[in-house]
């Protein structure tokens, strides 16, 4: 039964090819068709010629870059010129397919085939000059070697579909034949009985409307000019999918990675290039057979085509390399190139006719064009996972979406490749679907958020299914199992259901601490953050600390809060945050749930607050003089210069020494009795005239002048001037040192007046001096080195 319906199926073909191509004598060569192939080992002759049967011929044949031999019957003829018409059409290679054979290979002027039984045809059809006509020569094999016997070439990338590429603009072609291509499945055994099927339609929906799918043979879609497989309409665009038709098998390994394209206008009239496009990046092709089209010169009898391709780009045949073409196109076949093709080359392409004078295509011979087969890409990888709607970290939602981004568009992303990471209660969550094209660089993922609060995190995982348009899975082809080498665990996360809390406060490092830096952290981005929620908690000699302002930084999870250290005394102030229920979530969830006081924060890192702001304990020139200025304030000798400062670098005056030495004398609660006014240039209403007036009825000095009796109040103190004062203070006023040497420091030589009271106070330990050997004794006395003179000659802890 299926035989006869072959041969029918044959016989009704040929009637309507017959009166396609023959439509004068369509009927006797309709009949003379039937006849022909009806017969077996019968091949397919040209029914107006006189045919000669040269009989058994043995013939070599590269068959899937194989050299195979094979016996058979040739069978010779000859045309005139007013038959090329109709033998080109009847041997072309749109109309054998429709008689059941399949091309294998075009070499130009051989064409070779098979058919489904396995048997073998060769056509060569050529311009005979010496008969003004043409040579035909059909070779018909009589031993069978079918596909499967072979080892056919594996297409580039494995069973994916090649052109148009997934997107492209093409010029409208005259034939729906080899439209479409895609490379092997490797069917092996299970061919011919399994073939492909591939699926044609205008809707976007990954689905074979109406189930209207192609069986075909081969690697590429039929038809000709008469009787197209599909509509081809100019603007519509196409979506189309291959398969194997028994085992389902679907190419780029995905049923829903359909591609699409559409049609350009068709391309001008004449002897032009068609395709590939100008400029254009391909897929690579499986064969150079049909990869590059030109139109019609309607050459005189005995001329033909040469193309010629290089990569080269110098408007110049490389090596003088035309290829010979008597049809419309460039040659080869699957597995068998007429010229190399390389992953991310450019060429550079003409076609012209072969004899003088010669016409080129475009109608100028330096009217070369390019295209680009596409690089070999590397490994697709996932580079983000982010939150998508809602775009807050915080949310209630019961769904979610994720934005998944790829470094290059992919196919086959699914369900199947994410996995979810929850923390806290949550439960029942769930990956509802992935949406997005085919061949693009991102998908969406909706995520059912179950019940519970916690953190959500959409991760990728890696199985080797999701490819890019060369098949290579992402992070690279891993080996099972446990392929993981393209995993992504570290996107974006949901906060579901959660409150938010307070991570961390933490004191800036400052070389001014009397106003220092607290950066509050949250654990997700919340509003409604001002001065009221937060309070200081100090220790030690601190008071006075306020907080002045707050800020958010970059992030709406972090915050600066600024904060006054008060007057001077050392001790820590640390930040604590007071929860009101004011500072919420993207939710709306407050501070550590509704209810004021549960969200309260006070484990954050504590300020060291030196005695002075200016003096701190370190970073600071002026670290080394903290600890005898931080002796005489806890002793009551300074309270600072005001405002929490110190004034390390300022210089002491006379009439402040007054107040340091009686105090490092009486102690901190000593209060000198009134002024008399002693001093002809200290007031009696001067604030410093009891202090002066004091030091001076203790001894410790007689003024800077006797005539009148003058102090100079405002005068800084030298350093050799403090030698006298210190010892003074220290061992009364009657005290005279033991005589100097003029050898201890280099700057104070024995003639010096205050040479013994200097090398006394540094016998004492009072001071080493000012460095490198010196005394520097003319140098005014700084508030800082007042404090270490201070501290020594009073002993003070």
């Amino acid at each position: 039964m299926k035989q006869i319906r072959q041969f029918l199926q044959q016989f009704f073909t040929l009637i309507i090819l017959a009166v396609l191509i023959f439509p004068t004598q369509g009927r006797a060569q309709a009949q003379v068709s039937k006849q022909i192939l009806s017969e077996e080992n019968s091949p397919p002759l040209y029914p107006d010629l006189t045919w000669e049967n040269i009989g058994n011929t043995d013939k070599t044949l590269q068959i899937a870059g194989q050299a195979v031999t094979l016996s058979g019957n040739l069978y010779n003829s000859s045309a005139d010129e007013s038959a090329k018409e109709g033998l080109y059409k009847f041997y072309s290679p749109e109309k054998l397919e429709i008689l059941g054979w399949m091309l294998l290979q075009d070499n130009g002027t051989e064409t070779i085939y098979i058919n489904e039984a396995g048997e073998h045809l060769a056509v060569t059809l050529q311009y005979c000059p010496d008969l003004q006509g043409y040579c035909v020569s059909v070779w018909y094999s009589d031993v069978v070697l079918k596909s499967k016997d072979l080892a056919f070439a594996v297409g580039p990338v494995g069973f994916n579909k090649i052109t148009p590429a997934n997107g492209a603009t093409i010029p409208l072609p005259t034939t729906t034949y080899y439209v479409l291509q895609w490379t092997d499945a490797l069917l092996g055994d299970n061919y011919p009985d399994d073939r492909y099927q591939y699926c044609i339609d205008t809707t976007n929906n990954n689905t074979c409307d109406a189930n209207n799918w192609v069986t075909r043979p081969n690697l590429y879609s039929g038809g000709d000019e008469a009787n197209p497989e599909f509509p081809m309409v100019v603007g519509v665009t196409y979506y189309w999918q291959v398969r194997t038709r028994d085992t389902l098998i679907y190419a780029d390994g995905d049923p829903t990675a359909w591609w699409s394209f559409k049609f350009s206008a068709a391309p001008t009239p004449g002897f032009n290039k068609i395709t590939p496009v100008n400029g254009s990046t391909i897929n690579m092709p499986t064969t150079t057979y049909r990869l590059l089209n030109w139109g019609d010169a309607f050459l005189a009898p005995g001329n033909e085509y040469q193309y010629c391709i290089d990569t080269t780009n110098n408007n110049v045949c490389d090596g003088n390399a035309w290829v010979d073409r008597e049809s419309l196109y460039s040659g080869g076949a699957v597995g068998v190139k007429d010229f190399p093709l390389a992953y991310g080359v450019t060429y550079y392409w003409q076609v012209r006719s072969k004899n003088e004078p010669q016409i080129y295509a475009n109608g100028n011979a330096n009217a070369w064009w390019k295209f680009t087969i596409q690089a070999i890409l590397a490994s697709p990888k996932v580079t983000q996972i982010s939150r998508q709607i809602p775009i807050t970290y915080a949310t209630n939602a019961a769904f979610v979406t994720f934005n998944v981004k790829f470094s290059q568009a992919v196919t086959g992303v699914d369900i199947g490749d994410f996995a979810l990471t929850t923390t806290g209660s949550l439960a029942g969550t769930s990956i509802v679907s992935v949406s997005g094209v085919d061949n693009t660089d991102t998908r969406t993922v909706t995520v059912n958020t179950g019940s519970g609060s916690g953190t959500l995190r959409l991760d990728f995982i890696d199985n080797d299914t999701v490819l890019n348009n060369q098949s290579t899975p992402v992070g690279g082809v891993g080996v099972p199992p446990g392929i993981t080498i393209g995993n992504f665990t570290t996107g974006d996360l949901y906060s579901l259901r959660d409150n938010p809390v307070v991570m961390s406060t933490v004191p800036s490092t400052t070389a001014n601490p009397s106003i220092i830096n607290f950066t509050v952290t949250f654990d997700e981005a919340v509003t409604g953050v001002d001065v009221a929620d937060f309070a200081l908690t100090t220790t030690g000699a601190v008071s006075g600390a306020t907080i002045t302002g707050v800020t958010p930084v970059t992030s709406a999870s972090v915050f600066t809060v600024s904060v006054n250290t008060g007057g001077a005394g050392a001790g820590t102030i640390r930040l604590d945050v007071v929860d009101n229920d004011t500072i919420i979530n993207g939710a709306l969830n407050p501070l550590g749930g509704i209810g004021a006081g549960n969200g309260n924060f006070t484990l954050g890192t504590p300020f060291n607050k030196p005695t002075f702001a200016d003096v701190p304990t370190s970073g600071s020139p002026w670290s080394i003089y903290e600890s005898a200025i931080t002796s005489i304030f806890n002793a009551g000798i300074t309270s600072g210069c005001g405002g929490g400062l110190y004034c390390p670098a300022s210089t002491v005056t006379r009439e402040q020494m007054a107040v340091f030495l009686l105090k490092g004398m009486h102690g901190s609660l000593y209060t000198p009795p009134p002024a008399s006014g002693i001093f002809a240039d200290v007031p009696i209403i001067d604030l410093y005239a009891p202090w002066i007036e004091q030091l001076y009825a203790e001894g410790i000095t007689g003024g800077c002048s006797l005539a009148p009796l003058n102090y100079c109040p405002d005068n800084n103190v030298t350093r050799e001037q403090m030698a006298v004062f210190l010892l003074r203070a220290d061992h009364g006023p009657l005290y005279t040192p033991p005589a100097g040497t003029g050898v201890m420091f280099l700057d104070v030589p024995f003639t010096n007046t205050y040479v013994s009271w200097i090398e006394r106070l540094a016998v004492q330990g009072v001071t080493s001096g000012c460095g490198g050997g010196n005394y520097c004794p003319n140098d005014a006395v700084s508030r800082a080195q007042m404090a270490v003179f201070l501290k020594n000659i009073f002993g003070l802890p």
